[in-house]
């Protein structure tokens, strides 16, 4: 019997190895399912960031045709506000020179006040010489009347 009880023994511990290694092969499996959902989320969640990645660079390349669109605009801006700044500059000159013309042909109206004032007084002293020459012939006018009254 005692062979009989090794056996049995024997058996018992067999079995209990056996299921020993049983329950490490499910746990190895469950840890082997756990893992392999976790790199099943993995591969997706790359083949989306991939996708992504795509999506990106071709926002980022529209992104610098459109920065570069702009970037010309703003030259051609700059450009139009310089060649308005020449534009206001030589506009500028031209009316500092017109002012300068309106200021020579008001001090030459100044100036003609001036010799107009001269030529009035001379016009006058000229009227008064008149108005004595008149006065003179009316006095020449009157005495001959009186001649031509005494000499009929």
């Amino acid at each position: 019997m005692s062979d009989v009880t090794e056996g049995i023994d024997v058996a018992n511990h067999t079995l209990a190895w056996m299921r020993r290694l049983d329950k490490r092969v499910d746990h190895m499996t469950d840890v082997l399912v756990r893992h392999e959902s976790r790199l099943e989320r993995i591969d997706r969640d790359l083949s989306e960031l991939r996708r992504d990645l795509g999506e990106l660079k071709v926002d980022f390349s529209s992104m610098e045709g459109r920065f570069l669109g702009l970037t010309n605009d703003v030259i051609a801006l700059r450009e139009s506000v310089d060649g308005l700044i020449a534009r206001m500059d030589t506009q500028e000159r031209m009316i500092t020179a017109v002012a300068r013309a309106v200021d020579d042909q008001s001090k030459r109206i100044d100036g003609l006040d001036e010799r107009m004032g001269a030529l009035d007084e001379r016009v006058g002293g000229l009227e008064k010489r008149m108005a004595s020459v008149e006065m003179g012939i009316d006095g020449l006018d009157r005495k001959l009347d009186m001649i031509l009254v005494k000499f009929p």
